[in-house]
């Protein structure tokens, strides 16, 4: 039993749902940590039809800041894709469901600032 993997595997899915790390970076200077997550899936899914059937159209990035810890920011990189969907013949974007309506925060970053006002 690999417990850094275990724990690598239910911190991402728990975090970053649909998403796994395949960079990392520590900026000591600036205390910023920066992860580099891509799409899980070969295949992504047309939020329209649910098929799987799809054609990438192209890849984006997306650059997101989420909470700190220990007094390091969290910077999150997402490679996402855009497609075609070969069955209802829409194009579209993949959802990223951890990303605020914003979308330059992620959703914990946003509920905390929340919490933080209300608490003031």
């Amino acid at each position: 039993m690999n417990i850094v993997a275990d724990f690598h595997n239910f911190f991402f899915n728990l975090f970053y749902t649909n998403f796994k790390l395949f960079n990392y970076q520590f900026d000591e200077d600036k205390k910023e940590i920066h992860l580099f997550l891509e799409p899980k899936d070969n295949y992504p899914q047309c939020p329209i039809c649910k098929n799987h059937n799809v054609v990438v159209h192209e890849y984006r990035h997306r650059i997101v800041k989420d909470g700190s810890y220990n007094g390091f920011q969290f910077i999150l990189h997402i490679t996402y894709r855009t497609f075609k969907c070969k069955f209802c013949d829409k194009y579209a974007t993949e959802q990223i469901p951890f990303i605020s309506s914003r979308h330059r925060i992620t959703k914990s970053l946003e509920n905390e600032v929340i919490e933080d006002l209300q608490r003031s």
